[in-house]
């Protein structure tokens, strides 16, 4: 009479333990992303070339990833980021970024520690209240095709007439109630591109930690990168070849960035 109850109670562990697994999401689940992103892109999956495991090298589609060092090629001053907040970064990394037809890019990226004072959002200083680190770098296309544009930012001016694009994403990891909006990547032309956090599987709860992020402009979708255990990363087939460029190469930043947290016991 003693083995009813034990039949029981293993009932009850066993759809206990659905229940806990039932949150998880399954392994092929999608992110959720807008779906005129899907139809008008390819979903190029990401190989990390492990030569130096602390150091991986993203690849996909026509784009791979080159002389990737844990320090800058060379300095560089920043419109997204102060002086003081400049001396004080950490974790900087450097490589260039190989598309087709020889197009190439160098890309810095940097850790900016807790004590923002202020974020960069739609042409404007606002202040930062979240006192979250920060990522932030620049992209200089290494052979433009434009000639010497008018200058819109300060950044610019700064680096002596470069043209080049410099991003910041804030709280990049995540957190329980942190924006979605997440930062921005700008040019000297003072265009901008929004990135915003994706934090959920399709048909499945949102997660407080950013799963990838999604990039806009002029409220049109044109690429998102994952930071899943198999990463991809998505362009519009419309976008110019140079904005492809910049965007795959905020991508391969994001995913080294993401395997270096990952190395890095915190």
């Amino acid at each position: 009479m003693k083995i009813l109850p034990a039949l029981v109670c293993l009932t009850a562990l066993g759809l206990l333990g659905a229940c806990a697994t039932s949150t998880q999401p399954p392994a092929a689940a999608p992110l959720l992303m807008a779906s005129d992103l899907r139809a008008h892109s390819d979903a190029l999956a990401v190989a990390l070339q492990t030569d130096n495991p602390a150091q991986p090298s993203p690849q996909f589609g026509d784009y791979t990833t080159h002389h990737l060092e844990a320090r800058w090629s060379r300095e560089r001053d920043f419109m997204v980021v102060n002086p003081t907040q400049l001396t004080q970064a950490r974790q900087k990394f450097s490589f260039t970024q190989q598309g087709p037809q020889e197009q190439r890019a160098e890309v810095l990226g940097m850790t900016i520690l807790r004590n923002a004072s202020f974020h960069w959002v739609n042409g404007a200083f606002t202040s930062d209240l979240n006192q979250s680190n920060s990522f932030a770098g620049s992209i200089t296309p290494l052979r433009p095709n434009t000639p010497a544009p008018t200058f819109k930012s300060l950044s610019g001016i700064l680096n002596y007439g470069e043209f080049a694009w410099e991003f910041i994403v804030y709280n990049p990891d995540g957190n329980e109630g942190s924006a979605l909006e997440s930062g921005m990547i700008q040019d000297i032309r003072g265009n901008q591109i929004l990135i915003r956090a994706l934090r959920q599987f399709e048909n499945q709860p949102p997660s407080p930690r950013n799963l990838g992020f999604e990039f806009l402009q002029n409220d049109v979708h044109i690429g998102a990168v994952s930071l899943l255990p198999s990463p991809q990363v998505w362009l519009r087939r419309d976008l110019s070849p140079d904005l492809k460029l910049v965007l795959s190469s905020l991508s391969s930043a994001l995913l080294i960035r993401q395997s270096m947290q990952t190395a890095t016991p915190h």
